[in-house]
């Protein structure tokens, strides 16, 4: 599964990026676990598609949420 964010910068406002993990130089792919179930949904309640995801094995069980950032109601991007 991989993870992915909006970056930040002007002319990439609405591109897909991988995330930065722990060392900002570095962007990796997140895991969580082999058996994760995704559950597209507006977790937050801000009109548009975020990502949980309920991972039931090891090292990577728990609950985890992605927020979607994007703020452009006209732009539909999938999760």
């Amino acid at each position: 599964m991989t993870s992915t964010s909006f970056a930040s910068g002007p002319e990439d406002e609405w591109k897909l990026r991988p995330l930065s993990y722990n060392n900002p130089g570095l962007e990796v792919d997140l895991g969580v676990g082999l058996w994760a179930w995704p559950l597209p949904m507006d977790f937050d309640g801000d009109g548009d598609l975020d990502l949980v995801v309920s991972c039931p094995d090891k090292p990577s069980n728990g609950l985890w949420f992605f927020e979607n950032p994007s703020q452009n109601p006209a732009v539909a991007m999938p999760v």
